[in-house]
C-alpha cells in the first residue's frame, strides 16, 4: 500500500488507475490442485516448446528443462522468481540502500521511463533535466505536457550550482520541480560521470526543495576507472561506486537500470529500485502495460548468471568495460589526429557516448 508521504509525488493518472486486479489470481493459477477458469493463460502441456539449450560465447551451454522450460513460456509472475532475486542482491551488494526499498522488473529502460513519467508528472507539472539528455526520453517527458527546465553541465555531470539556482529561480515563481531526470554515468549524449561531492551536492537539493530523483542508469556498469581514481588505477569490475540510491536516506530516488546495455537490447528487460509507497504506483501501470516483460528472457539471464555466479559476472563486466574503453582510446586518438584544432572534446568516462 502507497504511504500517504510518497503521494505528493504522483500524478492524478497514477492515483487512478485501479490495483492489480489478478494479484489475487496468481497464486490459485500457479497451485496444482485447484483450477482457476479466471486466467485466461494457455496449457502448459500444449506449449510448444520443450527445452531450451543456450550456447554462450565461451563455448559452454546452458539447459532450461522441465518446470522452468514451461514457466519461461507462462506470464511473468510465473518466471520473474529468480532473475528478480539476482536484481535484488545486485542492488544490495552494489549499493546498499540506506532507506527502504523493493525492486520491480522492467521491460527494457526505455519502457520504465515511459512508466515512471505517467506516474509522477501532470500536465503542467515541472521536470528538471540536464542540459543534453536522451532523446527517447525527451520525447517521453513531451508526452505528459510537463514543463521541462534544463540544468547546465560539464565535463563532471550537472552542475550543483546551476540546480541549486534553477530551483531558487523557480521557487520565487512559486513553481516547484516534481522530480529531476538524470543519467549519471555514462551521460547520453555526453558521455560524463558525475563526481561523488556532486551526488552528494545533488541530493542535499533534492531534500532541501523535495523533490524525487529519477536516476537513469543503464551504463552503470560500463566505467573505465573507479571512482575518484585515474585510469592508472586500472578497470572497476564491480567496486563501481556511488549512486544516487546508495546515499538516498530519505526514500526519494527512483532507480532505473537495465540488461540492455551490460547483457544484450533484444532481451527487453531491466529493474527499477525506489520506496514501497512509489513502486506500488508502478506494479499497477505494469498489470495494464507492460506485463514487467518477457519471461523467455527472464528464464535465459537468470540461468546465465547462476551459471557465472558472481566471479563469472565480475569477469563479463571487466571484459566489457576493457572492449569499451579499446574503442574509446582508439576514437580519442583519431579525434587527436584529426580534429585538433578545430574542435574541442573531453574524453568520456563511462558509456557509449
Amino acid at each position: 500500500m502507497a504511504t500517504s508521504g510518497h503521494e505528493r509525488y504522483v500524478s492524478a493518472a497514477a492515483k487512478a488507475r485501479p490495483p492489480d486486479a489478478f494479484k489475487d489470481i496468481i497464486p490459485l493459477m500457479g497451485d496444482p490442485t485447484s483450477v482457476c477458469l479466471a486466467g485466461g493463460a494457455p496449457l502448459p502441456s500444449l506449449f510448444p516448446i520443450q527445452d531450451i539449450t543456450v550456447r554462450l560465447r565461451d563455448g559452454t551451454s546452458i539447459e532450461i528443462e522441465g518446470d522452468d522450460a514451461s514457466r519461461a513460456q507462462r506470464y511473468a509472475p510465473f518466471a520473474q522468481g529468480p532473475i528478480l532475486e539476482w536484481c535484488k542482491t545486485q542492488v544490495q551488494q552494489l549499493h546498499n540502500p540506506p532507506a527502504a526499498w523493493e525492486v520491480q522488473l522492467t521491460a527494457g529502460s526505455m519502457s520504465a521511463i515511459d512508466i515512471v513519467f505517467d506516474m509522477v508528472l501532470d500536465p503542467g507539472s515541472t521536470l528538471l533535466i540536464e542540459e543534453f539528455t536522451f532523446t527517447a526520453a525527451i520525447d517521453a517527458m513531451k508526452a505528459t505536457r510537463a514543463n521541462l527546465e534544463q540544468v547546465q553541465s560539464d565535463r563532471d555531470g550537472m552542475l550543483p550550482e546551476a540546480l541549486e539556482a534553477k530551483c531558487a529561480t523557480l521557487g520565487e515563481a512559486r513553481i516547484k520541480p516534481r522530480a529531476l531526470f538524470i543519467i549519471p554515468v555514462g551521460q547520453n549524449p555526453t558521455g560524463t560521470r558525475l563526481r561523488k561531492d556532486r551526488y552528494l551536492a545533488i541530493y542535499a537539493i533534492a531534500c532541501k526543495y523535495d523533490f524525487l530523483i529519477i536516476e537513469d542508469d543503464p551504463y552503470f556498469c560500463l566505467q573505465f576507472n573507479k571512482q575518484g581514481c585515474s585510469e592508472e588505477c586500472g578497470l572497476p569490475g564491480l567496486s563501481l561506486g556511488t549512486s544516487f540510491l546508495s546515499i538516498d536516506a530519505e526514500a526519494r530516488v527512483l532507480r532505473l537500470d537495465s540488461f540492455s546495455k551490460m547483457m544484450a537490447p533484444g532481451f527487453r528487460l531491466g529493474w527499477i529500485t525506489g520506496p514501497p509507497g512509489l513502486l506500488h504506483y508502478y506494479r499497477k501501470h505494469c498489470y495494464a502495460s507492460s506485463q514487467w516483460g518477457a519471461s523467455l528472457s527472464m528464464k535465459v539471464l537468470a540461468a546465465i548468471f547462476e551459471k557465472w555466479q558472481r566471479a563469472g559476472f565480475e569477469e563479463f563486466v571487466l571484459k566489457m568495460q576493457e572492449a569499451y574503453k579499446t574503442r574509446r582510446d582508439v576514437a580519442l586518438a583519431a579525434a587527436e589526429q584529426e580534429l585538433t584544432g578545430l574542435v574541442e572534446w573531453e574524453a568520456p568516462a563511462a558509456g557509449f557516448f
